[in-house]
């Protein structure tokens, strides 16, 4: 085995590469002094607060907003209900397969809640606080579902989490990062490396998860 040495040929700093930058913006940070959007204040604004569902995969049995219209401060309360012939569904902008299957996914429940602190009601109030308060006031009943907790379980199809669709498998995709397609056949090649008798077998449990920042 050969040694290879990838260190700089000096350690110099090669103009911006190597070369420590003074941060401009801690002071302003640690100090409270930035503002954010949740600090703008306009003439007439009002405030949104949101009802999330406690569980994973029910059924929404009644929904009672009465006290929460009634609460201090309130100009409207809504469930996904009053908005389902409204609201459409939020887009799906990515593809990842051609023949993707993908679900319709609505701003707030209707019906049917499919994963936790999915939005089932919301209020608009004068003041950020009095919008939380009413929160509290929304009555939501639920007959609960059974959930899924492992991928692979979620691929047998026992309990489907959007029946219109059928199937938890929205896309099956294998990735050849050096042509950017989805080629291959990953039963194929796994049966191919056992019979030449090199076996690795391991389960890894990874997040989804693309960060997206608000600001």
């Amino acid at each position: 085995m050969t040694a290879v040495d990838d260190r700089p040929a000096t350690d110099e700093p090669q103009g911006e590469v190597g070369t420590s930058r003074r941060r401009k913006e801690d002071q302003r940070l640690i100090t409270g002094r930035t503002r954010w959007t949740d600090n703008l204040t306009l003439p007439g604004m009002l405030h949104l607060a949101m009802v999330r569902s406690p569980f994973a995969h029910a059924h929404i049995t009644s929904v009672d907003l009465e006290a929460a219209r009634s609460s201090p401060g309130v100009v409207a309360v809504l469930a996904g209900s009053d908005l389902a012939a409204e609201q459409g569904t939020l887009p799906n902008v990515w593809n990842i397969t051609p023949d993707q299957k993908t679900p319709t996914h609505p701003s707030m429940a209707v019906d049917t809640v499919r994963f936790a602190g999915e939005i089932v009601a919301c209020v608009v109030a004068r003041s950020a606080a009095a919008a939380r308060d009413a929160v509290e006031l929304v009555d939501i009943d639920y007959d609960e579902l059974p959930v899924l907790l492992d991928t692979r379980e979620a691929l047998k199809d026992e309990t489907v989490i959007h029946p219109e669709i059928g199937t938890n498998e929205s896309a099956h995709l294998v990735m050849d990062f050096q042509t950017e397609t989805s080629v291959g056949d990953v039963d194929a090649v796994i049966e191919a490396a056992r019979a030449d008798g090199i076996v690795f077998e391991r389960s890894y449990e990874q997040q989804r998860l693309i960060p997206a920042f608000m600001e």
